[in-house]
């Protein structure tokens, strides 16, 4: 048997274990297991994968968070391993990690609706209102009919003082899917005041996909 050979039927091995036990729902013990596995193949992909799983089960992000940073430095071009990255940093609201983590992502895979929508958030979570338009932009060119990106390039819209178009956006986002009423009927009520009391027709220099 060659080594290669045995590593390989040694990582099926520790895969097998950690799943029965994750099927138990003993995820510590899995998370235990992969740990000795690890110890023995420490960049083996797959074992860094379960043990991102195991790590979430057990509310553990951080561990999670060293996981993926492990995947992404012995594979750079791991475009999941990326994204994950990102949005395991927007969830610990370290915002500029999750840009940079998702940018990455981004680069190797640029017709990812979802990651480019994870983006816009993580530029609006900076106050960085026509970045998150763009992503959102990006986003809605390859998922049109997406009802949240929609109302999130309101959002931006809205704090970059585009009423008209803001106000155009929300009503899209309604037209796909009406129970965003009740998510925004408040701060919408106030645009649509705001726009009627203005009476200026706001022009944005801003490309967007036509609504």
């Amino acid at each position: 048997m060659t080594i290669r050979n045995a590593e390989s039927q040694g990582v099926v091995q520790i895969l097998n274990q950690a799943t029965g036990l994750m099927k138990k729902s003993r995820f510590i013990e899995a998370a235990d297991a992969l740990e000795n596995g690890l110890a023995k193949y420490p960049t083996n992909k797959k074992i860094l994968e379960q043990l991102v799983v195991c790590n979430l089960e057990l509310k553990r992000p951080q561990s999670a968070l060293y996981m993926l940073d492990r995947i992404t430095k012995t594979e750079p071009s791991a475009l999941s391993a990326w994204a994950d990255k990102g949005f395991m940093h927007l969830l610990l609201n370290e915002n500029q990690e999750g840009i940079d983590a998702l940018t990455k992502s981004l680069e190797l895979d640029p017709r990812n609706s979802h990651v480019w929508q994870l983006l816009g958030l993580a530029h609006m979570g900076e106050e960085r209102w026509a970045e998150g338009l763009n992503a959102f932009y990006r986003s809605l060119l390859l998922d049109p009919n997406s009802a949240i990106t929609w109302y999130n390039r309101a959002v931006c819209f809205f704090f970059l003082e585009y009423f008209h178009e803001a106000l155009a956006s929300v009503e899209q986002a309604y037209s796909i899917d009406p129970d965003l009423r009740a998510l925004a009927e408040d701060w919408v009520s106030i645009l649509q005041e705001a726009v009627e009391e203005l009476g200026i027709d706001y022009v944005s220099d801003i490309e967007t996909p036509a609504s």
